[in-house]
């Protein structure tokens, strides 16, 4: 997906980018930013050497889109079901009652998955930058 911004600051290789509302992210839906038309910034790589004020052409592949979505909405929800049918197994086997258990781990699980996202996101986070593919105006 590619959309415009302007540079308003810049850092070593990294640009702060502001973008505008997409016409695919209303069709989405999927956060809310689709709901409003503010304007949002980000970090991008700066391979083109962009420079503050310039207009610039921002890439997000696709693919690191997708797996970005499936991993903050998908992957909490499939770890605290999975918890949660563990729960119910062990409660049977420790003779408690299966749905205080079940609903712990599952609670348990969910709030894991999102420390864990949040590891991963530190350690992986320069991968996962928008890419300034051009420069759209020159200042």
């Amino acid at each position: 997906m590619r959309t415009v911004g302007f540079v308003i600051a810049r850092k070593d290789d990294t640009a702060e980018v502001v973008l505008g509302p997409h016409g695919e992210c209303r069709k989405c839906g999927a956060c809310l930013s689709a709901l409003d038309d503010k304007m949002r910034s980000a970090e991008a790589i700066n391979s083109v050497q962009a420079q503050v004020g310039q207009t610039v052409e921002v890439e997000i592949p696709p693919a690191r889109a997708v797996a970005s979505a499936f991993l903050i909405f998908v992957f909490p929800l499939i770890v605290a079901v999975a918890a949660g049918f563990l729960g119910v197994k062990f409660a049977k086997v420790l003779g408690i009652k299966p749905d205080y258990f079940a609903l712990l781990l599952g609670v348990g699980g969910f709030a894991g998955s999102l420390t864990l996202l949040r590891r991963i996101d530190r350690r992986y986070a320069r991968r996962n930058l928008p890419i300034i593919v051009s420069i759209i105006e020159k200042t």
